[in-house]
This record gives structure tokens, sequence and C-alpha cells, in this order.
């Protein structure tokens, strides 16, 4: 779970950067590409703080796990508004993110259980994972 949670806060930080600098570029004010990168600020945080909470015994993550995947959500979302408006090449990256998220939920499932999973991973990710057939 370790790993997978540092490559998605390393994958995070590299789409950061990478808007940043186009937007410096660029010299553009882009609504979405801001709140792309709120969000994306919001995911790495959430995965820090869950990064640092797992290690310590009986702490409940449920909150963090439950942010992290809405925030992807959203950053799926702006992320294809703003291409619309402010294309950027970050598609593989995005998509590198969501699959790492994919990645974690069988770790999810087998900590939590079926049930109080589906209060942790968006429906959305459900589907992609093929979690509820």
């Amino acid at each position: 779970m370790y790993p997978l949670l540092q490559s998605l806060m390393q994958k995070t930080r590299e789409i950061i950067q990478n808007i940043q600098l186009h937007l410096q570029l660029k010299q553009t004010f882009n609504p979405y590409a801001l709140k792309l990168l709120s969000l994306l600020e919001e995911l790495d945080r959430f995965v820090l703080r869950l990064l640092r909470r797992l290690h310590i015994p009986e702490v409940d993550v449920q909150e963090e796990l439950s942010v992290i995947y809405r925030a992807a959500d959203e950053i799926d979302e702006m992320f294809r508004m703003m291409q619309r408006t402010e294309p950027i090449n970050i598609t593989h990256q995005i998509g590198a993110i969501k699959q790492t998220l994919i990645d974690l939920i069988p770790f999810v499932v087998q900590f939590f259980g079926e049930q109080p999973s589906l209060y942790i991973i968006t429906p959305s990710f459900q589907r992609l994972a093929k979690l509820w057939r």
C-alpha cells in the first residue's frame, strides 16, 4: 500500500508542476486550471496525511481515503473541462493517477471489508475496478 501511495503523491506533484509551468509559459489565466491545481493540492495533502497516519495502530483512515477518491473524481472532471479551453499534455499522468487508485482498491477492500468500502470508494472507481459485478 505504501509504494502505491508514494507513487500517487509523486505523480500528483509532477502534474502540479507541469500545470504551473504551462500557465507561466502561456501567461494565461484559466479558472479550470486553477481549480484543477487546487484539487491536486488537496489530493496531495490527503495522501501525505494518510501516509503519516497508516503506521499508527487503531487510527481510522476512512476519511482520508474517501477524500482521496472524491478528489480524484473531481480532478478527472475538471481536467476534461480544462482540456476544452487550455489543452495541456498531462493525459497520461492523469490516467496514471486513476490507475494507481484502481490498484489501491483491493487493499482498501481487504482492510475495511466490502460494505464499508462502498462508502470510501466512489462509484466511478468501483466501476473502473469492476469491484461489484
